[in-house]
């Protein structure tokens, strides 16, 4: 019998072993930016009206350091437009970027 986290348990083949630990694993994450998964939440959250810094770190539970860093590239990427007085952003939809290219 072997000791697994303080408790006992049946001995395992090593394929089993090895099955089981595989399928205990995440999915691989490799080439994922954290940018991209900031990209993919910003989008839907400003998606219906544009929202304050505030109201971003809020939802995004995001620092406000790292969330300026991201929203001056999602701007720079034309992923969000930043509008004034207040300072808010907005979702870039497809029809407003071939608008913006075109002129």
């Amino acid at each position: 019998m072997e000791w697994r986290n303080g408790k006992p348990e049946k001995a395992m083949g090593k394929d089993k072993e090895d099955a089981r630990a595989q399928s205990a694993s995440p999915a691989p994450v490799e080439g994922i930016e954290f940018y991209g998964l900031f990209l993919i939440k910003v989008k839907t959250i400003c998606c219906g009206s544009p929202k304050t810094p505030d109201e971003l770190v809020d939802a995004l539970e995001l620092n406000k350091s790292q969330l300026k860093v991201w929203l001056k590239r999602a701007v720079a990427d034309k992923m969000l437009k930043k509008l004034t007085r207040p300072v808010r952003y907005q979702r870039i939809t497809t029809q407003q970027g071939a608008l913006t290219l075109s002129v």
